[in-house]
């Protein structure tokens, strides 16, 4: 799947461009900021893609005015005859009874998925939380440990995932998908077999699908260039990681400059 990104995924062209060719993307609820504009940009990509696709929108609970509109504007749209399909909420986790109360009104109106997007192992704790008391919701929970990249986490990717993945295993209804730094085949497959655990002396641990952010960045249909120089970039070792969260490291920091084309 491809992450819900602002401005990338704000734009008709590239969202419609993913979900035409059969994957899954949520829209960024991020570059949206009025009923009407967001309204309109789901007509537009509906008229781009073929009949039976759904939407996802990514809104920013962290933002209580965009959320508060977005919520009930994508359930309205569901209610439309419009194809909403799903809702992610991003930055930040809601209590399990606020979680309650959104998937109960997601449900209302047909929407078949739930995203969340923990940062921490106390964050993926109360993900697994709100699966346990809405089981018969599918919920996707996507990691992205800052290690990797992911911009939601100041964690390593693999230790907290280790420490949660038998209670996130216990519940059928959630999918796990991993984000932050894959981009190719053979950095991918190991996540997807679960062998990626045994280093650490456990039985393997499977992730359900992978996020892409940061490699769609430089595909041919985004309407955002970039600018730097960062898509060739080697990294920096294991120990320098955290360095990016303050520092240029070795033409590396977290964050994008972006521009519209």
């Amino acid at each position: 799947m491809v992450a819900g990104m602002t401005p990338t995924t704000v734009k008709v062209g590239f969202v419609s461009t993913v979900l035409e060719m059969g994957y899954h993307v949520e829209l960024a609820g991020g570059g949206h900021y009025s009923l009407a504009v967001l309204h309109t940009k789901v007509v537009e990509i509906q008229g781009k893609i073929s009949l039976g696709i759904g939407l996802t929108l990514n809104s920013l609970y962290i933002n209580p005015r965009q959320f508060s509109f977005q919520l009930p504007l994508w359930q309205d749209m569901r209610r439309e005859g419009l194809p909403i399909e799903g809702f992610c909420v991003a930055a930040g986790i809601p209590t399990t009874e606020k979680a309650a109360e959104i998937i109960s009104g997601l449900k209302s109106v047909g929407i078949r998925h739930v995203a969340f997007k923990p940062g921490s192992v106390d964050g993926i704790r109360q993900v697994v939380n709100i699966a346990a008391a809405n089981l018969d919701f599918a919920i996707i929970m996507q990691w992205t440990g800052g290690r990797a990249g992911g911009h939601h986490s100041f964690e390593d990717f693999h230790q907290p995932i280790l420490a949660t993945y038998s209670s996130i295993r216990r519940h059928d209804n959630i999918a796990l998908v991993a984000g932050s730094g894959f981009g190719s085949s053979d950095d991918t497959w190991p996540y997807l077999t679960g062998d990626w655990s045994k280093q650490f002396g456990v039985e393997p641990m499977p992730f359900d699908g992978f996020l892409f952010g940061s490699r769609v960045m430089v595909a041919k249909e985004v309407h955002t260039l970039c600018q730097g120089s960062h898509c060739c970039r080697a990294g920096v070792n294991d120990s320098q990681w955290e360095g990016t969260y303050v520092k240029d490291a070795d033409g590396i920091i977290i964050g994008y400059y972006v521009e519209y084309n």
